[in-house]
C-alpha cells in the first residue's frame, strides 16, 4: 500500500485503524458520491475479527435509502447456517460477505463472486489478478469494491483504470477497457438486478 497514492486514510492517529476501521459517520462522508452501497463486517475469529452484525443491520435501516446491508458468517462454525437465515429472515440483510483468507477455507468450496477491493494500490498485483481472471474466463464474476476506510469510491474507480499503467512500454497485453467498465458497473446486475 505505500507505493500507491491512492491509499485513504479516515483520520485516526493510529495507522492501523484508518485502514481497518471505520465509523458510521466516516463511511456516510466517504460514500457521498455513491446512490447505492453494500456494507457489510466481517466475521473472521480464525484471525480476530467478529463484526457485530446487529451493528450492521441497524446500521443499514438507519440509512436504507442508500445502503444493502450484507451479512458475514462463519462457514466453520457449526450453527452458520441458522445464523446466516437469522441474519436474512430476522436482521433483513440481503447478501453473504465470505471471507476465505481471513475465515481459513478454501474459496473452491462454493459459487461465488469476488470483489476487486485492494488491489489497485497493488499495480502489479492488480494487473496480474486481473490477467489471470481472463485466462481463466471468469471476468465476469469479479464485482467493483472500495475497501474503504482504505481507499474511496472515486480512488477505486480511478486505480481500475489506471491497471494497464504498469504494462506502458511492454509487449504484455492490456486489460479491456469493457472489462473494467463492467467490473464497475454491470458485473453486480447478475446477482443485485433490482439495482440494474
Amino acid at each position: 500500500m505505500k507505493l500507491s497514492p491512492d491509499v485513504y486514510f479516515a483520520g485516526s492517529d493510529s495507522p492501523q485503524s484508518n485502514a481497518f476501521d471505520s465509523r458510521p459517520d466516516q463511511l456516510l462522508t466517504a460514500t457521498d458520491d455513491a446512490d447505492k452501497v453494500i456494507v457489510f463486517g466481517i466475521k473472521a475469529p480464525f484471525c480476530g475479527i467478529n463484526a457485530d452484525q446487529e451493528l450492521i443491520a441497524g446500521f443499514v435501516k438507519e440509512h436504507s435509502d442508500r445502503f444493502i446491508g450484507w451479512c458475514s458468517v462463519d462457514p466453520n462454525d457449526a450453527d452458520c447456517v441458522d445464523q446466516l437465515e437469522h441474519y436474512v429472515n430476522n436482521l433483513g440483510l440481503r447478501g453473504l460477505k465470505c471471507s476465505p483468507i481471513y475465515q481459513n477455507w478454501d474459496p473452491q468450496d462454493p459459487n461465488l463472486y469476488a470483489n476487486i477491493s485492494a488491489l489497485h494500490y497493488r499495480p502489479l498485483r492488480h494487473y496480474q489478478a486481473l490477467m489471470t481472471a481472463m485466462e481463466y474466463g471468469v471476468e465476469h464474476k469479479l464485482i467493483f469494491g472500495s475497501d474503504f476506510p482504505s481507499a474511496t469510491l472515486p480512488q477505486v474507480i480511478a486505480g481500475q483504470h489506471k491497471v494497464n499503467d504498469i504494462i506502458c512500454g511492454t509487449n504484455f497485453p492490456r486489460i479491456p477497457d469493457e472489462m473494467i467498465h463492467n467490473i464497475i458497473y454491470e458485473n453486480r446486475k447478475r446477482f443485485l438486478p433490482e439495482y440494474a
